[in-house]
């Protein structure tokens, strides 16, 4: 019964075990679907660089075009590109702050697989215990071949006590325990499906970031001509003689008035699609501050989620403090068993005590049985043998008086004791006529 008990200990110890291994398989899945997801938004953030960079290029033909001809222009390109910086750094440091977030749940992930590591090792060290007292149970069963049947009784009192005892103690909450497990990992899957979709490649962060450095660097060279430019019409306003007498010559030479008007005109027309070009500009920029407002959004929710992961790690932990305190309390009722087991192995050495004593009882039996034999056969010698001799017969008496003083002296022997009586015939010594 100790070995069949043991037994269905350790295949409710692998259960377990396999459970949990089973869990961790499923979550190494949902880890790799999650890569899938983080792949799926690469590609679409590869897709959407090169939409941008497409604007960007057109943006920078423009005004590689134009920064000649549009001096005012720039200073609102100018602030616009100082708030993309803006934008810029705050993109960055959200980046960071996700990929520390990341980190953690990174290193929270390798202390669960060093923790489920260490319960296998207990698991093995369990099971070398039981195959040990598997073992020490053989033995002792061979040794308690000699004595079943003074420990029948024993033995089924003890198998209804440890039948009553288990079910109480293992079979109480497992059942509710396996389900919370499972609410848990669905939990666990539905907020990482969460987090692969609001996640970001490192790949576009670094074009957009070098996108970024070369508009700065075309903005540093527009504002170099732009400041050039800004110089030649200053020094043309300060002349104020040559400014009126270019003024007045246009005026008189016809020719020169059709000239200024074509290149005004000309000029009009690419203020006009500068103009459309910067409506365009404006909203893309708009486009992309809706979409960082919408990336802040999406932040704020990745952050719930985050703390939702870290109360499911609680919960995880806790259940892992409820395994650890079942299996305390199966390690009690191995501790009872044992010496409930030594209690029993107390009372076979004092039966086996009390055997010896009755063996040595029946041998002092014996002893004294041949004594007493040896005796019987001796005092059966001697009735055998006559008491008296012929020499000393007595006289006869032919009175009755004489008669009766005879039997007065044989009656007046000791009596024998009842070991040692035999038939007496008190007839048999007397001197007959």
């Amino acid at each position: 019964m100790g070995n069949a008990k043991l037994f269905i200990l350790t295949n409710e110890a692998n259960e377990k075990l396999l459970k949990y291994e089973t869990t961790l398989v499923d979550s190494r899945r949902l880890l790799h679907e999650i890569k899938y997801k983080l792949i799926m938004k690469k590609d679409k953030g590869r897709k959407m660089k090169s939409t941008l960079v497409q604007k960007c290029e057109d943006m920078e033909k423009m005004i590689g075009t134009h920064h000649r001809e549009i001096n005012a222009p720039l200073n609102e390109l100018y602030d616009l590109l100082i708030e993309v910086v803006y934008m810029k750094k705050k993109f960055h440091e959200k980046e960071d702050e996700f990929q520390h977030v990341m980190l953690q749940q990174k290193q929270k992930i390798q202390q669960s697989d060093q923790q489920i590591h260490r319960l296998q090792e207990r698991k093995l060290l369990y099971e070398k215990q039981v195959k040990s007292l598997a073992t020490a149970l053989q033995i002792k069963n061979k040794a308690e071949i000699m004595l079943k049947k003074q420990l029948k009784t024993t033995r089924a009192a003890k198998s209804e006590r440890v039948r009553n005892i288990l079910p109480e103690i293992q079979y109480s909450t497992l059942v509710q325990k396996e389900e919370q497990i499972s609410l848990f990992f669905m939990m666990a899957g539905q907020l990482l499906n969460k987090l692969t979709e609001e996640n970001i490649s490192e790949k576009r962060k670094e074009t957009l970031i070098n996108k970024v450095k070369k508009l700065e660097k075309k903005l540093n060279i527009l504002e170099k001509q732009g400041d050039k430019y800004k110089q030649l019409i200053n020094n043309v306003n300060i002349n104020i003689k040559g400014r009126w007498i270019y003024v007045f010559w246009k005026k008189w030479n016809a020719h020169f008035k059709k000239e200024y008007e074509e290149k005004f005109q000309q000029l009009n027309v690419v203020i006009a699609d500068f103009q459309d070009h910067l409506k365009d500009y404006q909203r893309s920029f708009e486009e992309m501050y809706q979409n960082i407002h919408e990336y802040e959004n999406k932040e704020g929710e990745m952050r719930k989620h985050i703390d939702q992961l870290h109360d499911t790690f609680k919960s995880f932990k806790q259940l892992e403090s409820g395994y650890k305190a079942e299996i305390q309390q199966i390690k009690e009722v191995l501790t009872a068993y044992k010496e409930k087991e030594a209690y029993y192995e107390t009372k076979r050495n004092e039966m086996e005590d009390t055997i010896k004593k009755y063996e040595e009882n029946e041998q002092n039996f014996k002893r004294e049985l041949e004594q007493k034999e040896k005796i019987i056969h001796q005092l059966k010698k001697r009735n055998r043998e006559p008491l008296r001799s012929n020499e000393h017969k007595r006289p006869f008496r032919q009175t009755s008086n004489e008669k009766n003083l005879d039997f007065k002296n044989h009656y007046s022997f000791p009596v024998q004791g009842q070991s040692q009586m035999i038939m007496f015939d008190p007839f048999k010594y007397l001197n007959k006529p």
